[in-house]
């Protein structure tokens, strides 16, 4: 053979051109594998329950953990009436601690060690399904999040976590090009909670609306605890802006819309899915006009949900919340993986990566490569009262 230096340059132009490469790898460009042991099987005949975990609180006070724990337990009981598990009956097991980060965390670790659960369904908040996404890591155990949208939970690529709602930046995605496209809104603000979440949210809304061609005025950070927010609304009045993007718990964003109303603030006000909070309590606190997401839209579900929307009157006496209808779906596709996969932890991941597209109440669900779900948010508009 020729050494390539000897070649004649003629020929070496002639030479076809290596494919160029881009210099790096986007997160989520390939899927995710686990490469991991293969777990111990159980057989049913060896085990009484098939334990599901469920990391929410259980009091009937908290909006978004009361509607968490229905849901799944509607799954539950479903699957019991089908025969559970080869006869043997599906059980939820549900601990909680205020402190995710202290006590949290341990009754994370409960749910897996004692209570030996398959998988667990969780939790609240961002911050909190973090806690408990470190240790079902280390456990080889699934996570479904049926409440957060902080997409730092999948594009950290770690194979054990599923998001069910739409992620932060596809809601800001929705949301911006209705206010700044459709409605022409060129002078838009953020004031966002301090918090975990409302950190998350707001990276991904200012990089979404650099990207739309319309960066914000300004951001003001602000207490999720606070009981007034005259001074940030005031100061976001002095950038004269026509619109405001908020993002807040639920008792906190009621609240800031009442200081909007009180500092005459006539403004478009955008806001995300904020879990818990019904649109009947936004109209109360604030008369203009609002755009808010809909993690998913009513009219794309139709039968499965409205099914779904009977059992769950029927049993509890109340219309389902959207995180309970979140968490039904993520409970479905745990007990569909355990009877596709039998009593393997590692084997009820993959079943749950290849059960996408799901059919889920919440409407189709399909996985990018990092286990979040590729479902777009809807939006919807309240005029000016």
């Amino acid at each position: 053979m020729i050494p390539f230096f000897l070649l004649p340059f003629w020929l070496l132009l002639a030479l076809p051109e290596a494919p160029a490469q881009e210099p790096y790898r986007r997160m989520l460009d390939n899927p995710l594998e686990f490469h991991g042991p293969e777990l111990r099987s159980a057989l049913p005949a060896e085990v009484e329950q098939i334990r599901i975990g469920l990391f929410a609180p259980a009091d009937p006070a908290h909006a978004v953990g009361r509607a968490i724990i229905r849901g799944a337990s509607l799954a539950l009981e479903e699957a019991n009436i089908e025969g559970g598990y080869q006869g043997t009956p599906f059980v939820l097991v549900q601990r909680w601690a205020d402190n995710p980060w202290g006590a949290g965390s341990k009754e994370v670790i409960r749910l897996v060690y004692e209570d030996r659960v398959w998988a667990v369904i969780g939790s609240i908040d961002g911050e909190s399904t973090h806690v408990a996404q470190q240790i079902v890591t280390k456990a080889f155990l699934p996570l479904l999040s049926p409440v957060s949208s902080d997409p730092s939970l999948t594009h950290i690529r770690i194979p054990w976590i599923f998001r069910l709602p739409p992620d932060d930046r596809a809601q800001a995605e929705a949301l911006v090009k209705q206010g700044a496209g459709e409605r022409g809104l060129k002078r838009l603000g953020l004031i966002f909670a301090s918090s975990h979440d409302g950190r998350m949210a707001a990276e991904a809304w200012e990089s979404v609306m650099a990207a739309q061609g319309v960066p914000p005025l300004f951001h003001i950070p602000v207490s999720p605890a606070a009981e007034d927010y005259s001074v940030a609304v005031r100061h976001a009045r002095s950038f004269s802006p026509d619109g405001v993007a908020v993002y807040l718990p639920r008792k906190s964003l009621t609240a800031l819309l009442h200081s909007l109303r009180e500092e005459k603030m006539k403004v478009t006000v955008l806001i995300p899915w904020i879990p818990g909070l019904e649109r009947s309590e936004l109209e109360a606190a604030y008369p203009g006009t609002l755009i808010r997401a809909v993690p998913f839209p009513l009219h794309k579900v139709c039968g499965p949900y409205w099914k779904f929307t009977r059992s769950y009157i029927r049993f509890f006496g109340e219309r389902p919340p959207d995180p309970a209808a979140y968490a039904y779906d993520a409970a479905r596709m745990v007990i569909e993986g355990l009877r596709r996969e039998g009593l393997n932890r590692a084997g009820l991941w993959e079943a749950i990566t290849r059960l996408e597209p799901y059919p889920g109440i919440t409407g189709t669900i399909a996985w990018d490569n990092g286990g979040g779900n590729t479902a777009a948010p809807g939006v919807e508009i309240t005029p000016p009262r």
